[in-house]
């Protein structure tokens, strides 16, 4: 029976990044999630300047990752944070020494403005929209079939949909 120390000797991966064509850096990262970022800082915040502890770009920005990694609760968003806490403050040159605590995470997300939210994230799927044009091509999505421009609203906004209808009251 081989130890581990045997396998891990006999690996020389170990330690390094198996998908090198997949972005691992901080500095990767952060250029990664930096339209994103700077979209969700145009979302006007709902806090008094006295309680922007947790800036809201960044508890928005964790709170969809939290999301997509399958959280679908205000403890399970701070769950995640806190667990990945280290790895987010090095990512993104933060210095948060523990995560908000649920209910600000909370107070945060249902006092957004549903219209900002949706307006960012629009701008930001027009961004992403515009970056994978290439010249020359004419309008995308000119074949589109029946059925998909029957639900076009949907297939247009459905983050933004999504996000204000688990989170925001009211929608």
């Amino acid at each position: 029976m081989r130890s581990e120390a045997a396998d891990r000797k006999k690996d020389t991966r170990a330690g390094q990044c198996l998908t090198p064509t997949v972005a691992t850096g901080s500095e990767d990262a952060v250029a990664a999630f930096s339209p994103l970022l700077d979209v969700l800082a145009d979302v006007p915040d709902p806090r008094r300047a006295q309680g922007q502890l947790y800036k809201l770009p960044h508890v928005l920005l964790f709170a969809i990752l939290a999301i997509v990694t399958g959280c679908n609760s205000y403890r399970g968003i701070v769950t995640f944070i806190d667990v990945h806490r280290r790895k987010l403050n090095a990512a993104f040159g933060l210095n948060w020494r523990r995560a908000p605590a649920h209910t600000a995470v909370r107070y945060i997300l249902q006092g957004l403005d549903p219209t900002g939210v949706e307006t960012a994230f629009r701008r930001h799927a027009a961004l992403l929209q515009a970056a994978r044009a290439t010249p020359g091509q004419g309008r995308a999505g000119q074949h589109r079939s029946r059925w998909q421009d029957v639900n076009r609203p949907f297939n247009r906004g459905w983050v933004s949909t999504a996000f204000c209808c688990a989170f925001l009251p009211g929608r």
